[in-house]
C-alpha cells in the first residue's frame, strides 16, 4: 500500500512540474490562483507520509532510495518541461522586432545585437516568471 502512495506522489510531482512552467492562462484551473498551495500541501503530505511509512515498515535504506528516486525524478521532469517551454517561447520571441535595448543585453563580435541570444534570454525570463506565478 505504501508503494501506491509513492507512485501517486510521483504522478503528482510530474503533473505539477508540467503545469507550473506554463503561462498563467494556459494552466489548469487548480494552478491558476490559490489552488496551487493546497495541491502542494497534499503532495507534500502524501510524499513524506509515504517515505516515513517506508522508513518505519522497512528500513532507512529503502526510504532513502525512494527519496533519492523521487528527488531525481522531480528535478529531471522540471528540467525537461522548463527547457521545452523555453524552446517554445524562444520560437515566439524570435519573431519580435529588435529591441532598442538589444545592445545592452548582448552583442556579437561585430558590435551588433545577437537576436538569437536576445530571444533565448527573453524566453528564459518569461518561463521563470511563469514558474513564480507572475506575469511577463
Amino acid at each position: 500500500m505504501l508503494w501506491l502512495g509513492y507512485g501517486l506522489s510521483i504522478l503528482l510531482v510530474w503533473f505539477e512540474n508540467r503545469c507550473i512552467v506554463l503561462p498563467l492562462w494556459d494552466r489548469p484551473p487548480l494552478f491558476r490562483t490559490i489552488g496551487q498551495a493546497p495541491y502542494w500541501l497534499l503532495r507534500l503530505a502524501i510524499t513524506y507520509g509515504t517515505l516515513a511509512g517506508l522508513w518505519i515498515m522497512h528500513d532507512f535504506k529503502t526510504a532513502g532510495i525512494a527519496f533519492a528516486g523521487y528527488y531525481i525524478l522531480n528535478k529531471a521532469t522540471f528540467k525537461v518541461y522548463f527547457d521545452r517551454e523555453v524552446q517554445e517561447a524562444t520560437a515566439r520571441f524570435r519573431n519580435l522586432p529588435p529591441s532598442p535595448y538589444a545592445a545592452i543585453l548582448g552583442e556579437t563580435a561585430g558590435g551588433r545585437p545577437n537576436p538569437e541570444q536576445e530571444a533565448l534570454d527573453l524566453a528564459r525570463q518569461y518561463v521563470i516568471q511563469n514558474v513564480k506565478g507572475g506575469r511577463f
